[in-house]
């Protein structure tokens, strides 16, 4: 995406975009690279760029990167939630229908 024009840095919302193109464009007029981003999260570039095209991030990296950049508007970072790994319990759903009734 190249941007041309004299835009104002700190006062920018493009219109009709979605978050992540507005992600992009802050980071292209703030001069913040995917890079900086993986490197205040201790992950790779290809792991940010599927962090920030999800709807949703790991808290910790999501704290990272808002420490790092505390200047980055929160609403376009994805949404901070950690998402358990490995299979689900077996039996869960019937111990919960247990516990309600």
């Amino acid at each position: 995406m190249k941007i041309k024009g004299n835009y104002n840095k700190t006062a920018i919302k493009l219109q009709g975009n979605s978050r992540v193109d507005d992600l992009r464009c802050w980071m292209y007029l703030h001069n913040v690279k995917v890079g900086d981003f993986s490197r205040a999260c201790g992950v790779s570039d290809t792991s940010i760029n599927v962090f920030i095209r999800k709807s949703r991030m790991p808290v910790r990296h999501h704290r990272a990167i808002c420490e790092a950049f505390p200047d980055l508007p929160i609403e376009l970072l994805p949404e901070p939630i950690d998402i358990p790994t490995g299979p689900k319990p077996k039996g869960l759903s019937e111990f919960l229908a247990g516990q309600s009734a």
